[in-house]
């Protein structure tokens, strides 16, 4: 979450679960219950990137000593919320940027891609990465893959694939066949595979060039800066290394994920 001032003088702001209240006075002639915050200050014309406590909802407040200024409820962890004032009076204004990238993991690999997406937003690309304890709905996870531009497939050397993955995955791919500017960007941990439905969407007009960590404490970092510069337009994936082939086997799992793709698109009707 992107915490943002862009009045004339700094504010302090905090961020809490839904429902809960922080400690001390909320301004409002209430006590208020102990709940978990997150608390820092931003100054004029400046951002935080902001980490939310654990939940599905959170609220943004900015203040200056006990009195709030503004307040927003946030139901998105990659929401940008930012203090405006407004003829003199404080409001608070939030979107979601268009996701640059949407980060999927196999089984077992949760840890690296949280690491992965803190990487990427602490250098300013806007990320996705289902972490909340409620599993999205298709249609809600559809909703996410279109605003998505990049999908970073991180995989580990045993690919694990639950429905969650499977779903994502095949939303994914049905993305970029339809929009020839989304694209496949597949991260392979000590030795691991490209899978056939990554190389189902690759053509000699878009090649898929995998990023390899083979020893993930030597080649982490490195892959990391060449994925941000990519995501950027800065570098072109062909630098990255080879192309994935195409092979008859995977032509044979494109029509499985095709079949696949109109059921669950029968399932909405």
């Amino acid at each position: 979450m992107d915490v943002s001032n862009s009045t004339g003088e700094s504010t302090d702001y905090r961020v809490l679960g839904a429902g809960s209240r922080p400690p001390q006075s909320n301004g409002t002639g209430g006590d208020a219950a102990e709940g978990p915050s997150i608390q820092g200050s931003v100054k004029p014309q400046d951002f935080d990137v902001v980490i939310p406590p654990p939940g599905d909802a959170w609220v943004v407040e900015f203040y200056l000593g006990d009195e709030i200024l503004a307040r927003q409820v946030v139901d998105s962890p990659k929401a940008s919320v930012d203090l405006v004032d407004e003829d003199g009076e404080y409001r608070v204004r939030m979107f979601i940027p268009t996701i640059d990238a949407f980060i999927t993991n196999s089984i077992g690999e949760q840890k690296r891609a949280k690491d992965l997406e803190e990487a990427l937003r602490r250098h300013g690309v806007s990320t996705w990465l289902d972490t909340r304890r409620r599993r999205l709905s298709k249609i809600e996870l559809m909703k996410v893959v279109q605003d998505a531009r990049n999908f970073v497939v991180l995989l580990g050397p045993k690919i694990g694939v639950a429905e969650k993955q499977r779903d994502e995955w095949a939303f994914a791919l049905e993305a970029v066949w339809q929009d020839a500017n989304k694209r496949f960007i597949p991260i392979l941990l000590e030795g691991a595979k490209v899978p056939a439905f990554i190389r189902s969407a690759a053509s000699e007009e878009r090649p898929i060039v995998p990023l390899r960590i083979d020893d993930p404490a030597r080649d982490w970092d490195g892959a990391v800066a060449s994925l941000i510069r990519i995501l950027r337009s800065e570098e072109d994936p062909r630098e990255a290394g080879e192309p994935v082939g195409i092979t008859e086997e995977d032509r044979r799992r494109q029509r499985e994920w095709l079949s696949y793709l109109h059921e669950l698109a029968e399932s909405f009707r």
